[in-house]
């Protein structure tokens, strides 16, 4: 082999190696990218379990105090204003209560979402990892193709590489 044909071997590989090494670095970003947001989303619907079960305490309290108004409103008949107070009491602590229903309901949907949108950050960060063995494998048979002087290691790079590419573009769009 002359030099200039080995220039241009070596040449070759150092550029796969680099676009490979590039693509490597695109891939374990965008999966590290998707496990962050999931990580976010754990984070969001534990803070929202928090909520659920705070709304959840006050309602509860809320129907216990209603319990005693009502209570009162028996024992106090007679009185108008005590009546009226306790009916105005009574009706703010529904309107209290409904808000609480609401926001848990609320809190459940937003929770079934965040569950919803953790799986599938976990889907693209696993093809993005999967693509980034791959790509790493063919920064590996590359170098040693380039090492051992061997066109065919470096061709067995390329196609691992390839491969690569196609699991990143994957863990871009899901296709498998």
């Amino acid at each position: 082999m002359t030099e200039s044909a080995k220039e241009k071997r070596v040449a070759g590989v150092v550029l796969t190696t680099i676009l490979l090494t590039g693509l490597t670095i695109v891939a374990s970003y965008r999966g590290a990218s998707y496990a962050s947001k999931a990580q976010v989303d754990i984070a969001a619907a534990a803070n929202r379990g928090d909520t659920f079960l705070t709304d959840s305490i006050k309602e509860h309290s809320y129907r216990l105090q209603m319990e005693v108004f009502e209570l009162s409103k028996l024992m106090g008949r007679g009185n108008p204003d005590v009546e009226k107070f306790l009916e105005k009491k009574v009706k703010e602590y529904d309107d209290e209560i409904a808000r609480f229903e609401k926001e848990k309901k609320q809190i459940a949907e937003d929770n079934e979402k965040l569950i919803r949108e953790q799986a599938e950050y976990g889907k693209h960060y696993a093809a993005f990892a999967f693509a980034v063995v791959f790509l790493q494998a063919a920064i590996l048979i590359s170098s040693l193709g380039a090492f051992a002087g061997k066109r065919a290691l470096w061709y067995a790079g390329l196609c691992c590489g390839v491969f690569g590419l196609f699991c990143t573009v994957n863990g871009f769009f899901l296709w498998f």
